[in-house]
């Protein structure tokens, strides 16, 4: 069987057609431009910078959910909840519009499910309360056989 050499050149995007690997297979990898560089500092700042946004996420998440709590009002509880899902939704499509179509989709969808839910729920508990106080539609307001004509 015979060696075979695969030679990679790698361009660089700033200056094209210079290469940015050494082109004599020879040079150790200590010396190879893209292998320089100092990879656990660059590691640390990666890591740094991952807890620094799930702090921060875990921050915003917590005052934007007790804001009902603290004002009293779920009126702005809803508000900010929506601005939250509507920032979330802008996001989305700007890293890719087909995700946040999709996204957005599934957000109307399960809200539109919910909402008829509730409305359902309302519906049931409300027929249950009237049927308890004794109220009955539909029902002539006329006792039995005045006014129906019987004698």
């Amino acid at each position: 069987m015979e060696n075979t050499t695969i030679k990679l050149i790698m361009e660089s995007e700033d200056h094209p057609g210079t290469s940015t690997a050494p082109s004599d297979p020879n040079i150790p990898l200590a010396e190879n431009p893209m292998q320089s560089g100092n990879k656990a500092s660059q590691g640390s700042k990666t890591t740094a910078a991952i807890v620094g946004i799930q702090l921060y996420k875990t921050a915003v998440s917590y005052a934007s959910s007790r804001v009902g709590m603290w004002t009293g009002s779920s009126e702005m509880q809803r508000q900010v909840d929506m601005a939250g899902r509507l920032i979330g939704h802008a996001t989305a499509f700007a890293v890719n519009p087909i995700l946040g179509a999709v996204s957005l989709g599934l957000d109307v969808g399960t809200s539109a499910l919910d909402n008829w839910h509730g409305r359902r729920m309302e519906a049931i508990t409300m027929q249950v309360l009237n049927e308890r106080a004794g109220v009955q539609i539909n029902r002539s307001r006329t006792p039995s056989g005045i006014g129906s004509g019987r004698a």
